[in-house]
């Protein structure tokens, strides 16, 4: 591709630049402010939840592993990141200034046109995807950062894979909403020991998404004096590399994140994306 991303970046204001996939559902719910923030969600499943929203920006950057930098988000973004657009009708991605324009000036006007899906029938639960996205490079970087989203166990989820297209290791995984059980489900955005697994791990397997979100071994602890469930020591699982630990006691929350992230790798979503890509960069 040509260096054009400077150009672009100049070009587009920073709600361009951080212009997640949505749902109708959903297009409400978009981060605000620079810190977390408690705002009330849509009715999830049987009761109104809480949902949680961390600025999407500053989500990106640490995603990118630029959150480091003290600069403004929305120059870090334009200094080391490259948008690109991605078009899943045709299963393309350009830098191009004018295309990226383009869907700026639909996005304003707020013509940016949906595919229509059947909730049922994929696995993120989506019921409808933007015909256009953006994604990014990460300069003198094989990591690409691919917005995600889709329904949780009690709430719509949004967050950032970064992966690393030469290996497709995982890099970062990250999210910027959800109303998940607090102190449980929640825990996707802020238990970092759990994040942590995503590193390293493989995202695909023969070119498809191969992701497996595990409830952790539970081990009995018969001790006389405190009979419980150490779910934190000995036996633990025997994880391969495509396979990390869900969380404890989100079982169901877990296995969303696992279904909405190999949805977005899949076919129908980044996957033809990231062979382009990989053919590109080889």
């Amino acid at each position: 591709m040509k260096k054009t991303h400077l150009l672009v970046a100049a070009l587009l204001p920073s709600t361009l630049l951080l212009t997640g996939c949505f749902d109708k559902a959903s297009q409400s719910n978009q981060a605000v402010d620079a810190s977390s923030t408690i705002v009330k969600g849509a009715a999830a499943k049987k009761s109104e939840t809480q949902l949680v929203l961390k600025d999407d920006k500053r989500t990106l950057l640490e995603v990118a592993d630029l959150d480091q930098i003290h600069d403004s988000a929305s120059k870090i973004i334009a200094t080391h990141l490259e948008p690109m657009l991605v078009d899943f009708t045709q299963h393309t991605v350009t830098n191009s200034v004018s295309a990226i324009s383009q869907y700026q000036q639909a996005l304003q006007q707020d013509k940016v046109t949906t595919i229509e899906l059947s909730s049922t029938d994929n696995p993120a639960g989506l019921t409808n995807k933007p015909s256009q996205q953006i994604i990014y490079r990460v300069h003198n970087s094989d990591v690409v950062i691919l917005p995600i989203e889709g329904q949780g166990y009690l709430s719509y989820l949004k967050g950032f894979v970064a992966l690393h297209l030469a290996t497709g290791q995982f890099a970062k995984v990250r999210f910027y909403q959800q109303g998940e059980t607090p102190a449980l489900g929640g825990h996707i955005m802020t238990d970092r020991v759990w994040l942590q697994q995503f590193v390293g791990k493989l995202a695909l397997k023969d070119s498809q998404p191969a992701l497996k979100i595990v409830q952790p071994a539970r081990v009995e602890n018969n001790s006389s004096e405190n009979k419980s469930t150490d779910t934190s020591t000995a036996n633990p699982n025997q994880l391969d590399e495509y396979t990390i630990d869900g969380i404890t006691g989100a079982t169901n929350t877990s296995q969303r994140v696992e279904h909405i992230i190999n949805y977005w790798l899949g076919d129908e979503g980044y996957g033809p994306i990231l062979k382009q890509l990989n053919t590109t960069q080889s």
